[in-house]
């Protein structure tokens, strides 16, 4: 027995006359199974009676189609997520601040951004005029009340809204910021470290890159780990991008055998200051397009930072970067919201073929099989990846056909003279990304996962008094993050958790005098007997997401 639904297009548009004569015609058809209409909720409940008798299936059920939608309308992505991190930050300066709750009317409209056309791109134009100016407004709301939640008289402080510590500069001076705090610069000691830049190298004292003459990372060591390549890493592709069906959604399998490697020329430039080196490589692309490749290492922190200055005028054209590594383990492990999942990188089964493309949560890991060594992409807001014998690459801009306006109940398409922006993610964009060494025991903030957050998140600048942070340290297994503070109504916070390398074990989490924490529920109902004083102990499962509650 199988499931049938029907309604035009998504199912909203209702059953048509096509779809009654379908079903009409297959009811006893020879050779056809014998169809017959019915409720969903009568289906579904004949399934429960026999659910012993069923099939199990265990692991992921993947999409084998809409690979494209990863990519499709990037600057939409890139705006969902800074209003997403202006909102944890708002929600940050409640917690600290003790004033509760923020208007959860800000998360509803942000969530229903969500849409299942709208964020995947695969919506009409008028759709992204109207969405993109509305999640910058809520950004730069959310951002001023922030400021005004912890703002006041006094000095000037930086406040770090994440709840793991992060390394920030500030005119000149680095320096590191405890989870959850506000501190004045001017009264803690700077990160002194050398930073030096040249037209072929860069380095901070823990990271060091060489490049070639064509913008590409030639050589790459951090924390003395040389990162094992068979090619340069950094290579920019471009592909023909016309899918047979669904331009917006889809990125066909053949597109990835058509690729040419850009070898333009290449304008060098390089710099330093106190806090960081880079070295710029700027050229042409595509038939009309230009692009900056912007390596840089700041003071303090483990891994190449790379951003993109694009200014794309090439339609139906997908751009790909590419890190042809030495890692050649069984599986690529690929991050997920709250965890992480393993996917093939050895072609062969059918399986993994249809996995040429596949969706990641801004971080991506390809390593040896005891993920002792490897090399980790972290992504601000770039989804689209694949990974096959060591070469993993990550989907930096398509400019697909937008979807057109239709008449509703036909399928009778409009003037394209009636969509001034016939295809998507042209003009200028700025794409960030990082690369740094991967050992599944590295410790916490250098996990993929914790840089995802702290790598492009932005301290806030404020006047009024120190915050001191709740939160001293955190002991145990490294793989699981603190990823998120939620105010509650009662003056205390929900600390959220997550274990993303599919590990088990415990953290200890070290809170400063006078709080107090628990494990709860989702919502803040506690699920032990008592408040713990100084010190919490937290039990993991593999991929787990828990709570806790924590007050003075």
């Amino acid at each position: 027995k199988a499931l049938m639904p029907t309604g035009y297009g998504d199912g909203g548009g209702a059953t048509n006359e096509d779809m009654c004569e379908r079903a009409q015609r297959l009811q006893s058809l020879a050779g056809m199974p014998k169809t017959k209409w019915g409720r969903i909720d009568e289906f579904f409940e004949s399934m429960a009676r026999v659910r012993a008798n069923l099939p199990k299936w265990r692991g992921e059920i993947y999409m084998e189609t809409h690979r494209g939608v990863q990519t499709t309308q990037s600057r939409l992505k890139e705006t969902f997520r800074q209003a997403e991190r202006a909102l944890q930050t708002l929600e940050a300066a409640h917690a600290v601040a003790g004033l509760g709750e923020i208007d959860e009317q800000l998360w509803k409209r942000l969530v229903f951004v969500q849409f299942h056309d709208n964020i995947p791109g695969s919506s009409i134009p008028r759709v992204y005029r109207e969405t993109i100016p509305e999640l910058e407004a809520m950004t730069k709301q959310a951002s001023k009340q922030a400021s005004e939640a912890l703002g006041g008289k006094g000095n000037t402080h930086l406040f770090n809204p994440l709840a793991m510590p992060m390394v920030a500069s500030h005119k000149g001076k680095t320096v590191f910021l405890p989870a959850l705090s506000a501190i004045n610069i001017k009264e803690v000691d700077a990160i002194v470290d050398t930073v030096n830049a040249g037209k072929s190298s860069i380095s901070n004292g823990r990271v060091k890159a060489s490049f070639n003459t064509k913008g590409e990372i030639s050589k790459l060591i951090i924390d003395g780990c040389k990162v094992e390549h068979r090619e340069p890493l950094g290579q920019l592709f471009i592909f023909p991008d016309h899918p047979i069906n669904f331009d917006a959604w889809d990125i066909d399998r053949d597109t990835l055998s058509l690729g040419t490697r850009c070898t333009t020329p290449t304008t060098v430039e390089s710099g330093s200051d106190t806090t960081s080196a880079w070295t710029s490589f700027s050229r042409s692309i595509a038939q009309q397009s230009t692009i900056t490749t912007r390596y840089e290492v700041r003071i303090g922190e483990s891994v190449l930072r790379i951003t993109y200055h694009l200014d794309w005028q090439d339609t139906q054209t997908l751009l790909k970067v590419a890190m042809p590594t030495r890692y050649q383990g069984e599986n690529v492990r690929y991050g997920a919201p709250f965890g992480s999942t393993l996917r093939p990188q050895k072609q062969g089964t059918i399986a993994a073929e249809a996995m040429f493309e596949v969706p990641a949560s801004r971080w991506a890991v390809v390593c040896d099989d005891t993920e002792s060594q490897g090399l980790a992409m972290i992504t601000e807001s770039k989804f689209g990846f694949g990974c096959r014998d060591g070469l993993l690459h990550c989907s930096l801009n398509r400019s697909a056909r937008h979807t057109q306006p239709h008449v509703a109940g036909t399928t009778t398409s409009l003037d394209l003279s009636e969509v001034p922006d016939e295809f998507t993610d042209i003009g200028e964009q700025v794409i960030r990304i990082a690369l740094t060494s991967y050992e599944a025991s590295t410790p916490r903030e250098h996990q993929p996962a914790a840089l995802a957050e702290t790598l492009f998140a932005e301290p806030v600048l404020v006047k009024g008094t120190a915050i001191n942070t709740p939160i001293i340290n955190i002991e145990g297994l490294h793989s699981i993050i603190p990823t998120w503070v939620k105010p509650m109504s009662d003056g205390s916070m929900l600390l959220r958790v997550n274990e993303t390398l599919g590990k088990r074990g415990s953290i200890t989490i070290y809170l400063a005098n006078g709080w107090e924490a628990i494990e709860s529920d989702v919502m803040g109902e506690a699920t032990r007997q008592e408040f713990s004083r100084g010190k919490l102990t937290v039990k993991m499962k593999p991929y787990q997401l828990k709570t806790v509650r924590i007050r003075t």
